[in-house]
């Protein structure tokens, strides 16, 4: 039995503590699902605080996964573990029976499991937690003095990296715009599966007919049959990049014409708020990077109008396009985020806090044209 328990002990401590790391190396992933959460149940006055939420979540999972693990405070902490673990099983199974939304997000972008894994995950966890609380006195730990300084660094560090990342850009990049990708390339549609079959219906006489696309009807013609749609069977892979289209303020698609440029740099921002005066030195020194490397620098948002009133004259040699919030939130997860793209390939990918640091390299590598 005191094996079982050791057993159970670590496995549900690692399975919170990776679960925390995950969700901690990108927490705006968790602030996008919980909005997702709350605009479901019109729980409209919380989603301001979905930051904070995200990171104190984040952080309580690697926390109390740990403590477990070293068996620091283990009543309270196996308390606190269950009514974590009973939160997270009403989540997911919710997000199970009612296919809404369609992930619930427990291991971030870097790990997508079903909503059906999820929640089994979860139950699982919830007997184990449960099991662990009928034993707690067999949770013995390190000593006292040494698991308060581990405890004390382990706090730090999972509120740490989460501040940093908010300001730098994940440390692991698991998103579709990775560096080396080629944007143009992975919004394209790939084929079907070899064993996919084309579908279509027709209504003929008011009733729905459903054949394959190489089996007609006998008596088939355009006067007896109205066509209703076709789809796929099996499961129809999507591109890897969804909704990733660049629009003029007149309305025109220039999402091809702008990423098959020979080199540029792509700012891509959710929020411009006070615009560049806030973005510091960093703004300063992409718009003279751009200059010197001879590189257009092409902002994206979801708020053109903001930047025409009050930007565009400053900036004239800045070009304004406009997106929706759902890529450019996935493209950037910190407004804003900067891109250096050669005819739609990923070269290079910054918050703009970072981007003086990296303008000498940029230099080196795309010498000013002469």
């Amino acid at each position: 039995m005191k094996r079982i328990v050791q057993f159970l002990r670590l496995a549900v401590g690692g399975l919170f503590i990776f679960s925390g790391l995950v969700k901690a190396n990108d927490p705006m992933g968790l602030v996008y699902k919980m909005e997702e959460f709350f605009e479901l149940w019109k729980w409209f006055g919380l989603i301001p605080y979905t930051k904070s939420l995200s990171v104190v979540m984040n952080a309580l999972e690697i926390i109390a996964g740990f403590a477990l693990c070293i068996g620091w405070q283990h009543k309270w902490n196996l308390r606190l573990l269950m009514a974590l673990i009973l939160f997270f099983t009403a989540l997911t199974g919710y997000t199970y029976y009612t296919g809404y939304p369609k992930t619930c997000g427990c291991f971030g972008d870097c790990l997508p499991i079903s909503a059906a894994t999820s929640f089994f995950k979860d139950v699982f966890l919830c007997i184990a937690i449960g099991l662990l609380l009928l034993k707690p006195s067999t949770l013995r730990g390190l000593p006292q003095r040494v698991s308060n300084i581990l405890m004390g660094l382990i706090f730090l560090f999972a509120f740490g990296l989460q501040l940093y990342v908010l300001d730098h850009l994940p440390i692991v990049d698991c998103l579709p715009y990775q560096v080396g990708v080629d944007i143009l390339e992975a919004r394209k549609q790939p084929p079907p599966p070899p064993e996919s079959t084309v579908m279509f219906v027709y209504k003929k006489d008011g009733v729905e007919v459903v054949f394959p696309a190489d089996q007609f009807p006998a008596d088939f013609s355009a006067d007896t049959y109205q066509f209703v749609r076709r789809f796929e069977t099996g499961e129809i892979p999507q591109p890897k990049i969804q909704g990733f289209v660049l629009t003029t303020p007149a309305g025109m698609d220039s999402t091809e014409a702008i990423l098959g440029m020979e080199k540029l740099f792509l700012l891509l921002s959710e929020d411009i708020g006070d615009g560049p005066p806030a973005w510091g030195t960093g703004w300063l020194n992409l718009i003279e990077s751009g200059r010197s490397n001879n590189m257009p620098v092409v902002l994206v948002s979801n708020q053109p109008d903001d930047w025409k009133a009050r930007w565009s004259v400053s900036y004239p040699q800045v070009q304004c396009l406009s997106s929706d919030r759902t890529p450019i939130r996935t493209a950037a997860r910190v407004n804003p985020t900067i891109y250096a793209l050669e005819k739609g390939v990923i070269v290079g990918k910054w918050a703009l806090t970072d981007f003086p640091k990296t303008v000498r390299s940029i230099t080196a590598e795309n010498p000013p044209a002469k």
